[in-house]
């Protein structure tokens, strides 16, 4: 797969992928180079965007994104994954942080999602969580 082969040739790229059944995927997350060093400069507040089946195969997409110091949209990481669950959203949550080398955000912004919110809370204790919407 590219995400796997980009990761083993770039030292920064980073992804992992969750697979049930064989060769079948559930969560997929990545991040490059670039991902990592604006997560590193602005990991003050994390915006966690869930994009509800927008895209070809109706799977939620996860941004993770926040703004710099010229007020730009940056984009920490990305996900996909096959279901809006409390353990999808864990699994992407503790890999995002093993990405960023287990930083916490001081605060989260989020949507109104019941499994999001009980994620967050489980992943961030400490941090503070806004509803955003």
């Amino acid at each position: 797969m590219y995400l796997q082969s980009k990761a083993s040739s770039e030292t920064n790229f980073y992804s992992r992928i969750n697979t049930y059944k064989k060769d079948r995927h559930a969560n997929i997350f990545w991040r490059g180079l670039t991902f990592l060093f604006k997560s590193q400069c602005f990991r003050d507040v994390l915006v966690f965007d869930s994009i509800y089946k927008t895209n070809a195969y109706a799977k939620p997409l996860v941004l993770f994104v926040n703004v710099n110091n010229h007020r730009a949209t940056c984009v920490f990481g990305v996900a996909l994954f096959s279901d809006e669950t409390v353990q999808s959203y864990r699994w992407v949550l503790n890999t995002f942080m093993e990405s960023v080398g287990h930083k916490h955000p001081i605060s989260i912004l989020i949507d109104r999602d019941e499994a999001m919110r009980q994620a967050i809370d489980d992943i961030f204790p400490y941090s503070r969580h806004m509803i955003c919407g």
